[in-house]
């Protein structure tokens, strides 16, 4: 799993992408008419998986976003870190990890996974913050308070 500590999101989301029956899939955020900036990783698709991913692309080319949760099976896997490896090895130590998993669906399929509208925000900014609190944390279940959960000594 690649997992973006930014984001927050509904736990529904992770599940579907697990469970997706793609051994090698990405979580999108189709546009839905979306209006894209700079500040977004957008995506570009075709049935049903990765085409392109990149902040640069041209926001009007653009399918959808990327949430920032990608899951890899034990080859795929093998194949994003050598990727990786190869990014580091030629100097781009600051290139984002979407590079490497361009790379990686130029070899091998990357399958997209929607949100299905299931709330979801990245937080960068102090407006990104104030969204996640007041609209997108609302629409999230709470999970079970620590205080209930029985511990191992107590079972």
């Amino acid at each position: 799993m690649v997992l973006n500590s930014d984001v927050l999101f509904h736990p529904q989301l992770l599940t579907d992408l697990l469970t997706a029956r793609h051994e090698d899939a990405i979580l999108v955020s189709y546009r839905n008419g979306t209006k894209y900036g700079d500040e977004e990783m957008k995506v570009k698709m075709s049935g049903g998986l990765l085409l392109d991913i990149s902040k640069t692309m041209n926001p009007d080319e653009a399918d959808g976003e990327n949430v920032g949760i990608v899951k890899f099976g034990k080859t795929g896997a093998v194949v994003l870190l050598k990727e990786m490896d190869a990014l580091v090895g030629s100097g781009e130590l600051r290139s984002w990890a979407p590079r490497a998993f361009l790379a990686f669906s130029k070899m091998r399929p990357l399958h997209v996974v929607g949100t299905n509208g299931y709330p979801w925000t990245e937080i960068d900014f102090t407006e990104d913050y104030q969204r996640a609190r007041e609209e997108v944390l609302p629409q999230i279940p709470a999970s079970v308070p620590l205080q209930s959960v029985a511990t191992s000594e107590e079972r």
